[in-house]
């Protein structure tokens, strides 16, 4: 600020001094100007001596009109004036201009102290603060760095005078640094918090110092500087909060540990888990993905979420397509501060800026990967060796899970008919007695329709049995259509003819579920020329209901059943027949039960 007070001084003089001039000039031309106007010797006279007649000859009168004869030495005193005045002029102005001159020089001398003294002051102050104070320009180059910083860092400040800020920080957070910076310099608009902020430094040596950091601007003169202010979390309250961190991830893993072996069904089991990490960390996004070596792909097994993704259960890629197909690919964890800085990083949620990929491994086999994504910038940086102890744990679960859902599967297998897809007989024969016995535990009637094609060795005659296994695989995928409860079956019976079993329904809505399905059958208007009902393919069913009692026996439900299916064949079939129900011997103890509205009242 010193030169701008200076060039006021000197203003000031200058003008002072052109105003003394100028009045100077002003009086030395009035003067000139009335010298010039006075008459000379020779004024009022004639030619020849002629009174009052010029250019006339006459005697030499002297003439009464001329009393300022005297003035005629005006001219050289007003010279000398003029002369004097410009002369005192100049020294007034060069006065006021020295005077200027030196005022100036003494304000830029006492503010330059000031500042010096200032920054003395400042440097002083810095020096002795316990937090570590590092000064950079509107570039991002270090100006200043105290003591504190010094030990912070493990730099004297002398390598630190001169150096990009941005080294200071990891390779994350350089750009986010450098572009802030640009901003606010170029709009003084602040997009990032300035106070507070708990971020990373790089020490000489590029450990990684947890920091929380105030930055705020000054000036000197037209310069602008920014200072941050920086404390080492990596003390006591640091080490209190990774005491809370690790007991946090211990609880977690324990909670994983009881998940792994209480569940046995694969994807139920990598649903809990990825809801017990989502829920415990507070994460976006956490995914188990299977890995399909066979197929070339990965699929999604199971999904937490709390922002809209293109991803789901079933989703598949490609191996090596983004981050998760590398690490499916490679076996090797992928973690991301940025994943702008990942070249092959395929986006499906919206907004992501950090990703963790782990892989899931059993014996040197790769089975699955963990993934993680945030919406923000490396929220995933230390948990690597976790969530590593996490894959260790759960790659034992994950591997006897998928042995226990192939077998399933197998087993599965052997329970399906493999002309309609649905369940065989043998089925059929397990789950009536699985439910006569929950009948007699629960109190609730157990129902059971038996259906037949109608004239089906007709059909074959007439269309061939490859068009009599398509009308079978259509009749039966129409009946799973029906409305009806998880827990009820269809299934093959025998042949041409099919079985519902339906726990807790009694008669009135057995009937209406084997209207259902008769009518449904018919609406397929599959032609059969050569039934005995009608001219496309139809059925009939016999339905027939029991209370489940000790000492009974499901055998009587089936002949009960057939009985009514025999009935309605003998009636002209395509209809429903209800064989008479039996009364139980005590009320029913089930409060839930479906009578005349059928499927719709459950």
């Amino acid at each position: 600020m010193a030169p701008q007070h200076g060039t006021d001084g000197i203003t000031m003089a200058s003008r002072i001094a052109a105003a003394v001039l100028g009045a100077a000039a002003a009086g030395a031309l009035l003067l000139v100007g009335l010298a010039l106007r006075a008459p000379g010797p020779a004024a009022g006279r004639g030619v020849a001596g002629h009174p009052g007649q010029p250019g006339l000859p006459g005697p030499a009168v002297p003439s009464a009109a001329a009393p300022i004869a005297p003035v005629a030495p005006i001219a050289p005193v007003a010279l000398l004036a003029l002369l004097a005045l410009i002369a005192g002029a100049g020294a007034v102005a060069a006065g006021l201009a020295a005077r200027a001159l030196g005022g100036a020089a003494r304000e830029r001398r006492q503010l330059w102290e000031a500042i010096q003294g200032s920054e003395e002051r400042f440097r002083t102050l810095a020096n002795t603060a316990v937090d570590a104070v590092v000064t950079f320009d509107a570039h991002g180059t270090i100006t200043f760095a105290n003591r504190a910083a010094e030990r912070l860092l493990g730099y004297p400040e002398a390598e630190l005078l001169g150096r990009d800020s941005g080294v200071l920080l990891p390779e994350f957070l350089r750009r986010v640094h450098r572009e802030e910076l640009t901003r606010y310099l170029a709009t003084g608009v602040r997009s990032l918090a300035w106070q507070g902020v708990r971020l990373l430094v790089l020490d000489r040596h590029g450990k990684e110092v947890p920091v929380e950091a105030t930055f705020t601007e000054s000036r000197r003169g037209e310069e602008r500087l920014f200072t941050a202010v920086a404390r080492n979390l990596s003390s006591r309250r640091l080490a209190e909060r990774r005491l809370r961190e690790d007991r946090k991830r211990f609880e977690v893993l324990s909670e994983i540990s009881r998940i792994a072996l209480e569940d046995l069904e694969y994807r139920p089991m990598l649903q809990r888990i990825c809801d017990t990490l989502a829920r415990a960390f507070g994460w976006e996004f956490v995914a188990f993905i299977t890995i399909v070596p066979d197929r070339g792909c990965f699929i999604c097994e199971a999904l937490t979420t709390t922002f809209p993704t293109v991803i789901h259960v079933g989703y598949e890629r490609q191996l090596g397509s983004g981050v998760v197909g590398q690490v499916a690919a490679t076996g090797k964890p992928i973690l991301l501060d940025d994943v702008s800085s990942f070249s092959a990083y395929v986006e499906t949620l919206p907004g992501v800026r950090s990703e963790l990929c782990v892989p899931v491994s059993h014996k040197g086999c790769d089975l699955a990967v963990l993934n993680l994504e945030s919406t923000r910038l490396a929220a995933f940086h230390h948990q690597l060796p976790f969530l590593t102890k996490v894959a260790e744990q759960v790659a034992g679960a994950l591997a006897s899970a998928r042995l226990y859902e192939e077998v399933r599967q197998r087993a599965t297998l052997a329970l399906v008919d493999g002309l309609t897809g649905i369940a065989n007989r043998r089925q059929f024969d397990a789950e009536l007695e699985r439910e006569w016995r929950r009948g007699i535990r629960s109190g609730a009637p157990l129902s059971l329709i038996l259906l037949d094609v109608d004239g089906f060795k007709a059909f074959n005659d007439r269309y061939g049995h490859p068009a009599g296994d398509d009308c079978l695989r259509q009749v039966a995928a129409a009946l799973a259509k029906v409305p009806r409860r998880a827990a009820d079956l269809l299934a093959r019976y025998g042949g041409e003819e099919l079985a519902m079993v339906l726990p807790e329904i009694d008669a009135a809505g057995a009937e209406r579920i084997a209207e259902a399905a008769r009518a449904t059958i018919e609406a397929l208007a599959i032609p059969h020329a050569t039934s005995p009902a009608a001219p496309v393919v139809t059925v009939s069913a016999g339905a027939a209901t029991r209370w489940p009692v000790r000492g009974g026996s499901a055998m009587a439900l089936v002949a009960a059943a057939d009985r009514a299916l025999y009935l309605a064949k003998r009636q002209g079939r395509n209809r429903v027949q209800v064989a008479p129900s039996a009364t139980p011997d005590r009320p029913p103890q089930s409060a839930s039960l479906r009578h005349a509205g059928g499927p719709a009242s459950s």
